[in-house]
Protein backbone atom coordinates (compact mmCIF):
# COMPACT_ATOMS: atom_id res chain seq x y z
CA UNK A 1 0.00 0.00 0.00
CA UNK A 2 1.27 3.40 -0.80
CA UNK A 3 2.79 5.81 2.29
CA UNK A 4 3.54 9.33 2.62
CA UNK A 5 5.12 9.86 6.02
CA UNK A 6 8.71 11.77 7.33
CA UNK A 7 11.80 10.39 6.83
CA UNK A 8 13.93 8.45 9.14
CA UNK A 9 15.20 11.02 11.81
CA UNK A 10 12.38 13.66 11.34
CA UNK A 11 12.20 17.14 9.08
CA UNK A 12 12.00 20.31 10.88
CA UNK A 13 10.70 22.14 7.09
CA UNK A 14 10.07 21.69 3.25
CA UNK A 15 12.67 24.24 1.52
CA UNK A 16 13.04 24.41 -2.43
CA UNK A 17 11.31 25.10 -5.15
CA UNK A 18 8.10 23.79 -5.93
CA UNK A 19 7.05 22.52 -9.89
CA UNK A 20 3.37 23.18 -10.29
CA UNK A 21 0.92 22.61 -13.33
CA UNK A 22 -0.79 24.89 -15.16
CA UNK A 23 -4.39 25.87 -14.23
CA UNK A 24 -6.81 23.74 -15.26
CA UNK A 25 -9.52 26.27 -14.73
CA UNK A 26 -7.57 28.60 -17.08
CA UNK A 27 -6.33 25.34 -19.37
CA UNK A 28 -10.29 23.91 -20.18
CA UNK A 29 -11.49 27.27 -21.37
CA UNK A 30 -8.72 28.60 -23.43
CA UNK A 31 -8.90 25.01 -25.20
CA UNK A 32 -12.38 25.90 -25.92
CA UNK A 33 -12.62 29.08 -27.12
CA UNK A 34 -9.46 27.83 -29.19
CA UNK A 35 -11.61 25.50 -30.68
CA UNK A 36 -14.48 27.66 -31.46
CA UNK A 37 -12.08 30.04 -32.77
CA UNK A 38 -11.37 27.49 -35.57
CA UNK A 39 -8.22 26.54 -33.40
CA UNK A 40 -6.11 29.69 -35.02
CA UNK A 41 -3.10 28.49 -31.86
CA UNK A 42 -1.22 25.07 -32.32
CA UNK A 43 -0.51 25.56 -28.88
CA UNK A 44 -1.18 27.20 -25.59
CA UNK A 45 2.02 27.53 -23.33
CA UNK A 46 2.37 26.53 -20.25
CA UNK A 47 -1.25 24.15 -20.19
CA UNK A 48 -2.13 22.10 -17.19
CA UNK A 49 -0.85 18.58 -17.55
CA UNK A 50 -3.87 17.64 -14.82
CA UNK A 51 -6.06 14.55 -16.13
CA UNK A 52 -8.97 16.52 -17.19
CA UNK A 53 -7.13 18.92 -19.17
CA UNK A 54 -5.59 15.64 -21.25
CA UNK A 55 -9.53 14.53 -21.24
CA UNK A 56 -10.74 18.18 -22.44
CA UNK A 57 -7.62 17.98 -25.38
CA UNK A 58 -8.71 14.46 -26.28
CA UNK A 59 -12.34 14.82 -26.51
CA UNK A 60 -12.00 18.12 -28.87
CA UNK A 61 -9.23 16.69 -30.98
CA UNK A 62 -12.10 13.93 -31.40
CA UNK A 63 -14.18 15.82 -32.69
CA UNK A 64 -11.94 17.45 -35.42
CA UNK A 65 -10.99 14.23 -36.78
CA UNK A 66 -14.32 12.31 -36.50
CA UNK A 67 -16.70 15.16 -37.98
CA UNK A 68 -19.37 12.91 -37.87
CA UNK A 69 -20.77 12.28 -34.08
CA UNK A 70 -20.34 9.21 -32.22
CA UNK A 71 -19.09 8.24 -28.56
CA UNK A 72 -17.68 11.14 -26.29
CA UNK A 73 -16.32 9.97 -23.41
CA UNK A 74 -16.11 12.38 -20.48
CA UNK A 75 -14.50 9.89 -17.99
CA UNK A 76 -15.03 11.70 -14.30
CA UNK A 77 -14.01 15.50 -16.02
CA UNK A 78 -17.35 18.03 -14.53
CA UNK A 79 -15.74 20.71 -16.89
CA UNK A 80 -15.47 18.38 -19.62
CA UNK A 81 -18.78 17.15 -19.37
CA UNK A 82 -19.98 20.70 -18.83
CA UNK A 83 -18.06 23.17 -21.27
CA UNK A 84 -18.52 20.47 -23.89
CA UNK A 85 -22.40 19.94 -23.80
CA UNK A 86 -23.29 23.29 -25.31
CA UNK A 87 -20.24 22.45 -28.20
CA UNK A 88 -21.65 19.06 -29.12
CA UNK A 89 -25.07 21.18 -30.10
CA UNK A 90 -23.63 23.23 -32.54
CA UNK A 91 -21.11 20.52 -33.92
CA UNK A 92 -23.04 18.07 -36.68
CA UNK A 93 -23.56 14.73 -35.65
CA UNK A 94 -25.46 12.74 -33.16
CA UNK A 95 -23.34 12.62 -30.11
CA UNK A 96 -23.48 10.31 -27.24
CA UNK A 97 -22.03 11.52 -23.98
CA UNK A 98 -21.02 9.37 -21.55
CA UNK A 99 -18.61 8.80 -18.46
CA UNK A 100 -17.83 7.37 -15.26
CA UNK A 101 -19.73 6.18 -13.07
CA UNK A 102 -20.01 9.02 -10.87
CA UNK A 103 -20.07 11.47 -13.57
CA UNK A 104 -23.66 9.69 -14.33
CA UNK A 105 -24.64 10.80 -10.76
CA UNK A 106 -23.59 14.33 -10.92
CA UNK A 107 -26.35 17.10 -11.93
CA UNK A 108 -26.16 18.47 -15.56
CA UNK A 109 -30.10 18.96 -15.98
CA UNK A 110 -29.99 23.00 -15.41
CA UNK A 111 -27.79 23.08 -18.26
CA UNK A 112 -29.42 20.42 -20.51
CA UNK A 113 -32.89 23.06 -19.88
CA UNK A 114 -31.36 25.74 -21.04
CA UNK A 115 -29.82 24.56 -24.27
CA UNK A 116 -32.91 23.17 -24.78
CA UNK A 117 -34.77 26.39 -24.47
CA UNK A 118 -32.35 27.67 -27.17
CA UNK A 119 -33.52 25.03 -30.18
CA UNK A 120 -31.17 22.32 -28.67
CA UNK A 121 -31.98 19.04 -29.15
CA UNK A 122 -30.69 16.70 -26.43
CA UNK A 123 -32.63 12.96 -24.77
CA UNK A 124 -31.43 11.56 -21.14
CA UNK A 125 -30.19 7.75 -21.76
CA UNK A 126 -30.82 6.61 -18.50
CA UNK A 127 -31.69 8.64 -15.57
CA UNK A 128 -33.42 12.42 -15.66
CA UNK A 129 -30.94 15.30 -14.79
CA UNK A 130 -27.59 13.27 -15.63
CA UNK A 131 -25.63 11.64 -17.92
CA UNK A 132 -25.44 9.59 -20.01
CA UNK A 133 -26.76 12.00 -23.00
CA UNK A 134 -27.77 11.45 -26.76
CA UNK A 135 -27.34 14.90 -29.11
CA UNK A 136 -28.71 15.85 -32.55
CA UNK A 137 -26.09 18.49 -33.27
CA UNK A 138 -25.39 20.91 -35.92
CA UNK A 139 -28.03 23.03 -35.93
CA UNK A 140 -27.61 26.76 -34.85
CA UNK A 141 -28.69 27.59 -31.26
CA UNK A 142 -30.78 31.29 -30.60
CA UNK A 143 -32.60 32.88 -28.32
CA UNK A 144 -36.22 31.61 -28.44
CA UNK A 145 -38.89 34.11 -29.67
CA UNK A 146 -40.59 35.95 -26.95
CA UNK A 147 -37.93 35.16 -24.02
CA UNK A 148 -35.98 38.61 -23.15
CA UNK A 149 -33.40 36.76 -21.43
CA UNK A 150 -32.58 32.86 -20.87
CA UNK A 151 -32.75 31.51 -16.81
CA UNK A 152 -29.84 29.53 -15.44
CA UNK A 153 -29.68 27.99 -11.96
CA UNK A 154 -26.49 29.08 -10.68
CA UNK A 155 -26.75 27.88 -7.33
CA UNK A 156 -25.30 24.29 -8.09
CA UNK A 157 -22.20 24.82 -10.38
CA UNK A 158 -20.76 27.81 -11.86
CA UNK A 159 -20.25 25.44 -14.88
CA UNK A 160 -23.18 25.52 -15.70
CA UNK A 161 -23.00 29.26 -16.39
CA UNK A 162 -19.67 29.31 -17.85
CA UNK A 163 -20.80 26.91 -20.21
CA UNK A 164 -22.95 28.78 -21.78
CA UNK A 165 -21.08 32.40 -21.57
CA UNK A 166 -17.99 30.34 -23.45
CA UNK A 167 -20.88 29.43 -26.37
CA UNK A 168 -22.39 32.84 -26.27
CA UNK A 169 -20.50 34.73 -29.31
CA UNK A 170 -21.47 31.67 -31.54
CA UNK A 171 -24.78 31.79 -30.71
CA UNK A 172 -27.14 33.54 -33.64
CA UNK A 173 -28.13 36.98 -32.27
CA UNK A 174 -25.61 36.32 -29.13
CA UNK A 175 -27.21 35.71 -25.60
CA UNK A 176 -28.74 37.54 -22.65
CA UNK A 177 -28.76 35.36 -19.39
CA UNK A 178 -30.45 35.30 -16.13
CA UNK A 179 -28.93 33.81 -13.49
CA UNK A 180 -31.32 32.24 -10.56
CA UNK A 181 -30.98 31.71 -6.91
CA UNK A 182 -27.53 32.41 -5.48
CA UNK A 183 -24.41 31.91 -7.16
CA UNK A 184 -21.95 29.85 -6.46
CA UNK A 185 -18.48 29.87 -6.77
CA UNK A 186 -18.87 33.56 -8.37
CA UNK A 187 -14.81 33.95 -9.02
CA UNK A 188 -14.81 31.42 -11.28
CA UNK A 189 -17.91 33.49 -13.90
CA UNK A 190 -15.35 36.54 -13.57
CA UNK A 191 -12.49 34.72 -14.92
CA UNK A 192 -14.55 33.15 -17.94
CA UNK A 193 -15.37 36.85 -18.24
CA UNK A 194 -11.89 37.79 -18.57
CA UNK A 195 -10.92 35.01 -21.17
CA UNK A 196 -13.61 35.95 -23.15
CA UNK A 197 -12.66 39.51 -23.59
CA UNK A 198 -9.16 38.87 -24.23
CA UNK A 199 -10.07 36.41 -27.37
CA UNK A 200 -12.17 39.73 -28.53
CA UNK A 201 -15.75 38.87 -27.24
CA UNK A 202 -17.88 41.74 -25.15
CA UNK A 203 -19.69 40.58 -21.84
CA UNK A 204 -21.76 42.97 -20.15
CA UNK A 205 -22.51 42.36 -17.09
CA UNK A 206 -26.13 44.55 -16.47
CA UNK A 207 -26.63 43.38 -12.62
CA UNK A 208 -25.21 40.45 -10.58
CA UNK A 209 -27.79 38.79 -12.10
CA UNK A 210 -27.81 39.80 -15.86
CA UNK A 211 -25.30 39.56 -18.47
CA UNK A 212 -25.54 40.08 -22.18
CA UNK A 213 -22.82 38.61 -24.78
CA UNK A 214 -23.63 39.90 -28.08
CA UNK A 215 -22.32 37.21 -31.10
CA UNK A 216 -19.11 37.52 -32.14
CA UNK A 217 -16.14 35.44 -33.33
CA UNK A 218 -13.12 34.61 -31.48
CA UNK A 219 -10.02 36.28 -32.04
CA UNK A 220 -6.41 34.95 -30.63
CA UNK A 221 -4.71 36.86 -28.45
CA UNK A 222 -0.85 37.87 -29.53
CA UNK A 223 -0.10 35.34 -27.14
CA UNK A 224 -1.44 32.91 -24.25
CA UNK A 225 0.28 31.48 -21.41
CA UNK A 226 -1.43 29.93 -18.40
CA UNK A 227 -0.51 30.74 -15.17
CA UNK A 228 -0.01 28.31 -12.76
CA UNK A 229 -2.64 26.48 -10.40
CA UNK A 230 -3.83 28.46 -7.40
CA UNK A 231 -5.83 25.26 -6.21
CA UNK A 232 -2.61 22.99 -6.08
CA UNK A 233 -0.17 25.91 -4.74
CA UNK A 234 -2.91 26.04 -1.64
CA UNK A 235 -1.28 21.90 -0.20
CA UNK A 236 2.18 23.99 -0.14
CA UNK A 237 0.96 26.78 1.85
CA UNK A 238 -0.57 24.23 4.01
CA UNK A 239 2.57 22.37 4.17
CA UNK A 240 4.60 25.62 4.99
CA UNK A 241 1.92 26.61 7.55
CA UNK A 242 2.39 23.16 9.22
CA UNK A 243 5.98 22.71 9.21
CA UNK A 244 8.24 25.54 11.26
CA UNK A 245 11.56 25.66 9.50
CA UNK A 246 9.25 25.29 5.82
CA UNK A 247 10.50 28.10 3.24
CA UNK A 248 9.33 27.25 -0.62
CA UNK A 249 9.62 29.09 -3.79
CA UNK A 250 7.15 28.76 -6.44
CA UNK A 251 7.80 29.79 -10.18
CA UNK A 252 5.59 32.21 -12.06
CA UNK A 253 2.98 32.36 -9.58
CA UNK A 254 1.73 35.49 -8.76
CA UNK A 255 0.01 37.12 -5.67
CA UNK A 256 -3.24 39.04 -7.90
CA UNK A 257 -4.65 36.19 -9.89
CA UNK A 258 -8.47 35.58 -11.11
CA UNK A 259 -8.27 32.15 -9.81
CA UNK A 260 -10.51 31.52 -7.41
CA UNK A 261 -8.06 30.01 -4.64
CA UNK A 262 -5.77 32.75 -4.77
CA UNK A 263 -8.00 33.48 -1.37
CA UNK A 264 -5.90 31.30 0.13
CA UNK A 265 -2.97 34.02 0.94
CA UNK A 266 -5.31 35.51 2.81
CA UNK A 267 -7.46 32.78 4.19
CA UNK A 268 -4.32 30.70 5.89
CA UNK A 269 -2.12 34.07 6.92
CA UNK A 270 -3.18 33.44 10.28
CA UNK A 271 -2.76 29.93 10.42
CA UNK A 272 1.18 29.95 10.01
CA UNK A 273 2.12 31.14 6.58
CA UNK A 274 3.35 33.75 4.76
CA UNK A 275 3.14 34.83 1.56
CA UNK A 276 5.18 37.07 -0.60
CA UNK A 277 6.31 38.43 -4.11
CA UNK A 278 9.66 37.69 -5.27
CA UNK A 279 11.04 37.74 -8.29
CA UNK A 280 9.77 35.46 -10.59
CA UNK A 281 7.07 33.84 -8.36
CA UNK A 282 5.90 33.33 -4.54
CA UNK A 283 8.06 33.33 -1.66
CA UNK A 284 6.17 30.96 1.26
CA UNK A 285 7.68 30.87 4.55
CA UNK A 286 6.35 29.44 8.09
CA UNK A 287 5.11 32.54 10.63
CA UNK A 288 4.27 32.40 13.98
CA UNK A 289 0.37 31.29 14.10
CA UNK A 290 -1.79 34.55 14.63
CA UNK A 291 -5.29 33.68 14.32
CA UNK A 292 -6.55 37.29 14.39
CA UNK A 293 -4.53 37.95 10.81
CA UNK A 294 -6.20 37.83 7.35
CA UNK A 295 -9.92 38.79 8.80
CA UNK A 296 -10.71 40.25 5.43
CA UNK A 297 -9.34 37.26 2.42
CA UNK A 298 -8.65 39.03 -0.71
CA UNK A 299 -9.57 42.16 -0.34
CA UNK A 300 -8.58 43.32 -4.39
CA UNK A 301 -11.00 40.51 -5.67
CA UNK A 302 -13.61 41.73 -3.48
CA UNK A 303 -14.19 37.83 -1.80
CA UNK A 304 -14.07 36.85 1.94
CA UNK A 305 -13.37 33.28 2.71
CA UNK A 306 -12.40 33.72 6.40
CA UNK A 307 -13.08 36.02 9.12
CA UNK A 308 -12.60 35.95 13.11
CA UNK A 309 -15.14 35.85 15.82
CA UNK A 310 -13.53 37.13 19.19
CA UNK A 311 -14.25 36.04 21.93
CA UNK A 312 -17.04 38.12 23.67
CA UNK A 313 -17.15 39.26 27.51
CA UNK A 314 -19.88 36.89 28.78
CA UNK A 315 -19.03 34.01 26.46
CA UNK A 316 -18.63 30.27 28.00
CA UNK A 317 -15.69 29.78 29.53
CA UNK A 318 -15.33 26.45 27.37
CA UNK A 319 -15.50 29.14 24.07
CA UNK A 320 -12.09 29.65 22.17
CA UNK A 321 -10.39 32.87 22.26
CA UNK A 322 -10.68 32.96 18.69
CA UNK A 323 -12.78 31.16 16.00
CA UNK A 324 -11.84 31.12 12.66
CA UNK A 325 -14.78 31.35 10.16
CA UNK A 326 -14.49 30.36 6.78
CA UNK A 327 -17.28 30.73 4.08
CA UNK A 328 -16.94 28.02 1.17
CA UNK A 329 -19.52 29.75 -1.48
CA UNK A 330 -16.74 31.23 -3.63
CA UNK A 331 -13.79 29.13 -3.39
CA UNK A 332 -15.43 25.52 -2.22
CA UNK A 333 -12.42 23.74 -3.66
CA UNK A 334 -9.96 25.19 -1.00
CA UNK A 335 -12.30 23.93 2.21
CA UNK A 336 -10.71 20.30 2.37
CA UNK A 337 -7.58 22.16 2.79
CA UNK A 338 -9.20 24.47 5.08
CA UNK A 339 -10.57 21.67 7.36
CA UNK A 340 -7.41 19.22 7.34
CA UNK A 341 -5.19 22.82 8.08
CA UNK A 342 -7.26 23.76 11.10
CA UNK A 343 -7.29 20.46 12.53
CA UNK A 344 -4.05 20.05 12.41
CA UNK A 345 -3.89 23.39 14.16
CA UNK A 346 -6.21 22.80 16.94
CA UNK A 347 -7.88 25.66 15.79
CA UNK A 348 -11.67 26.34 16.47
CA UNK A 349 -13.01 26.90 13.33
CA UNK A 350 -16.38 27.60 11.58
CA UNK A 351 -16.99 26.23 8.32
CA UNK A 352 -20.10 27.34 6.16
CA UNK A 353 -21.06 27.43 2.21
CA UNK A 354 -19.48 23.41 1.78
CA UNK A 355 -23.37 22.38 -0.07
CA UNK A 356 -21.35 22.15 -3.28
CA UNK A 357 -19.22 19.88 -2.23
CA UNK A 358 -21.75 16.99 -2.46
CA UNK A 359 -21.68 17.10 -5.87
CA UNK A 360 -17.90 17.28 -6.86
CA UNK A 361 -15.70 13.58 -7.54
CA UNK A 362 -17.26 12.39 -4.48
CA UNK A 363 -19.82 13.61 -1.92
CA UNK A 364 -16.56 15.39 -0.91
CA UNK A 365 -18.15 16.70 2.50
CA UNK A 366 -19.33 13.36 3.80
CA UNK A 367 -15.82 12.27 2.87
CA UNK A 368 -14.26 14.83 4.63
CA UNK A 369 -15.84 14.63 7.88
CA UNK A 370 -15.52 10.56 8.08
CA UNK A 371 -11.74 11.09 7.35
CA UNK A 372 -11.42 13.56 10.21
CA UNK A 373 -13.42 11.70 12.51
CA UNK A 374 -11.60 8.75 12.02
CA UNK A 375 -8.04 10.56 12.96
CA UNK A 376 -9.90 11.99 15.95
CA UNK A 377 -11.10 15.33 14.92
CA UNK A 378 -14.31 16.22 16.52
CA UNK A 379 -16.91 18.36 13.96
CA UNK A 380 -20.34 18.98 14.77
CA UNK A 381 -23.01 20.48 12.34
CA UNK A 382 -24.29 22.81 14.77
CA UNK A 383 -27.68 23.67 12.22
CA UNK A 384 -27.67 22.89 8.92
CA UNK A 385 -25.36 23.98 6.47
CA UNK A 386 -22.85 25.27 9.92
CA UNK A 387 -19.91 23.15 10.67
CA UNK A 388 -18.07 23.46 13.77
CA UNK A 389 -14.38 21.85 14.12
CA UNK A 390 -14.55 21.40 17.61
CA UNK A 391 -11.25 19.50 18.50
CA UNK A 392 -8.43 18.80 16.12
CA UNK A 393 -6.33 15.55 15.00
CA UNK A 394 -4.37 14.90 18.30
CA UNK A 395 -1.17 14.16 17.69
CA UNK A 396 0.79 11.14 16.16
CA UNK A 397 2.19 8.42 19.08
CA UNK A 398 3.39 4.76 18.76
CA UNK A 399 -0.31 3.68 19.46
CA UNK A 400 -1.79 6.02 16.78
CA UNK A 401 0.31 6.77 13.73
CA UNK A 402 -0.98 5.16 10.83
CA UNK A 403 -3.63 6.65 9.32
CA UNK A 404 -5.77 5.03 6.14
CA UNK A 405 -7.38 7.72 3.76
CA UNK A 406 -10.36 6.72 1.95
CA UNK A 407 -10.37 9.14 -1.35
CA UNK A 408 -13.44 7.97 -2.49
CA UNK A 409 -11.73 8.53 -6.05
CA UNK A 410 -11.18 12.03 -5.26
CA UNK A 411 -8.02 13.80 -5.86
CA UNK A 412 -8.71 16.53 -3.45
CA UNK A 413 -9.28 13.85 -0.65
CA UNK A 414 -6.12 12.42 -1.12
CA UNK A 415 -3.89 15.81 -0.91
CA UNK A 416 -6.22 17.60 1.88
CA UNK A 417 -5.04 14.42 4.30
CA UNK A 418 -1.53 14.33 3.15
CA UNK A 419 -1.34 17.31 5.18
CA UNK A 420 -1.21 14.83 8.12
CA UNK A 421 2.00 13.25 7.37
CA UNK A 422 3.41 16.72 8.47
CA UNK A 423 2.82 16.26 11.93
CA UNK A 424 4.44 12.58 12.09
CA UNK A 425 1.65 10.03 10.70
CA UNK A 426 2.21 7.83 8.24
CA UNK A 427 -0.38 8.14 5.38
CA UNK A 428 -1.92 5.93 3.32
CA UNK A 429 -4.40 6.66 0.71
CA UNK A 430 -6.04 4.12 -0.56
CA UNK A 431 -5.91 5.04 -4.17
CA UNK A 432 -2.96 7.85 -4.88
CA UNK A 433 -3.42 8.13 -8.03
CA UNK A 434 -6.25 9.96 -8.15
CA UNK A 435 -3.83 12.67 -7.46
CA UNK A 436 -3.33 12.45 -11.61
CA UNK A 437 -6.54 14.58 -12.30
CA UNK A 438 -5.21 17.90 -11.37
CA UNK A 439 -1.41 17.33 -9.99
CA UNK A 440 0.20 14.67 -11.25
CA UNK A 441 3.39 15.17 -9.84
CA UNK A 442 2.33 15.81 -6.44
CA UNK A 443 4.07 12.72 -4.78
CA UNK A 444 6.75 13.08 -6.81
CA UNK A 445 6.92 16.96 -5.32
CA UNK A 446 7.00 15.70 -1.73
CA UNK A 447 9.41 13.33 -1.95
CA UNK A 448 12.19 15.25 -3.93
CA UNK A 449 11.63 18.17 -0.77
CA UNK A 450 12.38 14.94 1.47
CA UNK A 451 9.51 13.42 2.18
CA UNK A 452 9.29 9.64 2.47
CA UNK A 453 7.35 8.57 -0.31
CA UNK A 454 6.63 4.88 -0.92
CA UNK A 455 4.47 4.10 -4.25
Amino acid sequence: MAELSMPPGGLTGLRGHVEMPGSKSISNRLLLINHLAGNPLSSIHGLSTAGDTLRMQSVLKGLVDKGSGGEVMIGDAGTVMRFVLPLLCITPGIHRMTGTERSHERPIGPLVDALRLLGAQIQYLGQEGCLPLQIEGGAPLKMPTGLDSLPIDAGISSQFVSALLLLAPCIVGGLRLRLSTHIVSRPYLQLTFDLMQRWGARVYVISEQDIRIPQAEYQPPASVEVEPDWSSAAYWLAWTALMPQSELFIPRLKLFSLQADAVCVDAFAGLGVQTVEGEGGLILRNRPMDALLGANASKSLGRKAISINKKQDGDSAEMPASIVDFNGVDAPDLMPTALVLCALKNQSAMFTGLETLRVKESDRLEGVLQNLRAAGACIEEREEGLYWLMRGIPKASDQNRVIDVITRGDHRMAMAFSLMASQGYTVRPDRPEVVNKSYPGYWNELERLGMRWQP
